[in-house]
């Protein structure tokens, strides 16, 4: 089963939110709540990646030509 990112889980959650005010979902609010009660569970059981683990990078512009590329920091 592949993985929710916690952008994900947060749109979704978002969305069930939106709905439940626009009166989309009157009926069954307590499977809403407990739709997102789910998310937050999974958002808190997924490992984060360390930040250490990942590269660091800065967008710098060529002073000549003007271009932009990106260069790993270490």
């Amino acid at each position: 089963m592949e993985k929710l990112t916690e952008s994900e889980i947060r749109t979704l959650q978002l969305a069930l939110d939106n709905m439940a005010d626009d009166g989309v979902l009157d009926s069954g609010i307590e499977m809403l709540m407990a739709l997102h009660n789910k998310l937050d569970r999974i958002a808190a059981e997924q490992p984060r990646e360390p930040d250490a683990a990942k590269p660091r990078r800065r967008m710098v512009v060529c002073p000549e030509c003007e271009t932009m590329f990106g260069v790993e920091l270490s």
